[in-house]
This record gives C-alpha cells, sequence and structure tokens, in this order.
C-alpha cells in the first residue's frame, strides 16, 4: 500500500480553500472544500503520489500563533511573510510536517498588471515572502509549498474550456489564451477583471443562471485538466505544480 502523505491546508476565502459548515445530516461541523483541494490531488496524481488533505481555518492558524512563545521571529516581516511563519508555527504546534499555504499575489498598485515581466516579479516577490516567513520560523524539517495564483483563483478556472463543456454544455467559452495575465475594471462588466470573464462565460449556458459560488468554483476545479492549467497559466501555476511535486518526490 502506497504511504499517504497528509497536507495541512490554508487560505483565504470559500471560493479558494472553503469553509466550515453545519451538516444537518450528520449533526456536526464540517469543512467543505473549495476548488484548490481538487486541484491539489490533481496535481499530485500526477508524481503518482495519494495526499491526504486537512484543511484549517486562518482564525485558527492566528489563534494558535498567539501562543507560540517564538512570535518574536515575526518582528519585521511583512507582507505574506507573517501569514505563513504563523501558520508554520501552526504546523509545528500540531506536529504536522506539510502544509500548503494559499494566497493571491493581487495586484501591486502603480503597475501595469498586464505585463508579463511586471506581474511575473509580483508573483515572485510574494512567493518569497511566503517563504521567508517559514523559514524565519527556525523550525526544522518543514515542508511549506506555496499556492498563489498570479491574481486570483479565477484565472486559474478559465484555463480550460473543456472543463465548460462537459459541465455547463457551452459549445464554445472562448476563455482568455492567458487568463493569470488579464485584468480591469472591477466595475466594468464588459472588462477583463477575472470575476466578470468568468461571469459572462457561465451566462452562456442556455437556461438556470449559474451561481459565481464555491459549488461552481469546485466543480470546474475538478473538470480542469492539469495539464491545459500549466501551459495556459505558466508563471504562477508551474510554480505551484513544480514545488508539489519536488516535495512529494523526496517523500
Amino acid at each position: 500500500m502506497k504511504k499517504m502523505i497528509r497536507f495541512v491546508v490554508t487560505g483565504e476565502g470559500p471560493t479558494d480553500y472553503g469553509k466550515i459548515i453545519y451538516d444537518e445530516s450528520k449533526k456536526i461541523y464540517r469543512w467543505e472544500e473549495g476548488p484548490i483541494f481538487s486541484i491539489i490531488r490533481h496535481t499530485a496524481e500526477k508524481t503518482g503520489k495519494k495526499v491526504e488533505l486537512e484543511a484549517v481555518d486562518k482564525k485558527e492558524v492566528e489563534r494558535k500563533a498567539r501562543m507560540q512563545r517564538s512570535a518574536s521571529k515575526l518582528h519585521g516581516l511583512t507582507g505574506k511573510a507573517n501569514d505563513s511563519a504563523r501558520f508554520s508555527f501552526y504546523l509545528s504546534m500540531q506536529q504536522y510536517e506539510y502544509g500548503i499555504f494559499y494566497c493571491d499575489a493581487d495586484k501591486e498598485p502603480g503597475k501595469k498588471n498586464t505585463d508579463p515581466h511586471v506581474c511575473r516579479n509580483r508573483f515572485e516577490q510574494v512567493r518569497r515572502e511566503v517563504l521567508e516567513g517559514c523559514e524565519k520560523t527556525g523550525i526544522e524539517g518543514m515542508k511549506l509549498v506555496p499556492m498563489i495564483p498570479l491574481k486570483m483563483i479565477e484565472c486559474w478556472l478559465l484555463s480550460d474550456e473543456v472543463a465548460y463543456k462537459i459541465l455547463y454544455k457551452i459549445e464554445n467559452p472562448l476563455l482568455p489564451r492567458t487568463p493569470e495575465l488579464i485584468w480591469g475594471d472591477e466595475k466594468d462588466p464588459k472588462g477583463n477583471y477575472p470575476k466578470n470573464v468568468m461571469r459572462r462565460i457561465l451566462s452562456q449556458k442556455r437556461g438556470a443562471e449559474i451561481p459565481m459560488n464555491m459549488e461552481t468554483y469546485q466543480q470546474i476545479a475538478e473538470k480542469t485538466d492539469i495539464n491545459v492549467l500549466k501551459e495556459r497559466c505558466p508563471i504562477s501555476f508551474q510554480s505551484f505544480y513544480d514545488d508539489l511535486c519536488n516535495v512529494l518526490k523526496d517523500i
């Protein structure tokens, strides 16, 4: 039997890593997975490894991190380094070896957010911050994998036309060729803001309106081909793919 490798996953919100819900049938609270869980599993499958994924609410991470006596090591950390350090402390306190830290790279203020060079620099800056936060804790033996869409999760979910054809019978989705580079005014429904692009694509389905929610995102992620995702998002997803595969091959 192949070893099952457990990764603890944290993120930003329901439409990426999910949320806690109350299961009425079982009378318990449980974690409902967001789209990144399917993407992680499908990526791991490329290495022939099986992974067990456990979500942790970012509020719980913050609560546990405040109990950590070494919190003074957070002094001077900026950007995502602070958050990833807290997550690393949480993993150590709970005796976990492997973690996946999800965050959006977002837009860099004052920069042209569709220029590949600018976007790559922004992505690499955020990735460095995530890794720095883990390193600064001084915790040995921990493997932290950054998972960072260049703008937001919608960019990754706009990569594979086949997913939309299978799920929603949309004949010609016309997805952007480089979805991780698109950007626009959030208030312009006809512009290239990623959420607005996805909304227009989903509106092509005949019949009932498709909601822009966690369930829809999860459906799209489950049907998204990892090879297509790598091809369409060569800056941000390729980096996550390589990082996760490198960790898994050494286990």
